[in-house]
């Protein structure tokens, strides 16, 4: 998700949460089940204000860097480790 926010240029409510949508289905995942991660990245809670909005108020550049921050949080991800997430995530097209 991190890699598709940072190509997005319309940073809104609805075209972050078609993007999670896609995620979602691409994955078969429940929506619920992908986002309550991001909820906790996000405002530190696992149920909060609405996902979509609060990242859209945010924005684009701090909603990243707490996804960044989570991820770090969580003990982070190998550089060798990130190649082949960032290539699965890029066939799914």
């Amino acid at each position: 998700m991190l890699w598709t926010l940072e190509r997005e240029q319309e940073f809104t409510a609805d075209v972050i949460q078609g993007h999670f949508r896609h995620l979602s289905e691409a994955l078969g995942l429940s929506l619920r089940n992908l986002t309550r991660p991001f909820y906790v990245a996000m405002s530190g809670e696992t149920a909060s204000l609405p996902l979509f909005q609060s990242m859209e108020i945010l924005g684009p550049d701090l909603v990243r860097a707490r996804i960044r921050r989570a991820i770090d949080v969580l003990g982070g991800i190998s550089g060798k480790r990130m190649k082949k997430l960032q290539k699965r995530f890029e066939g799914l097209g």
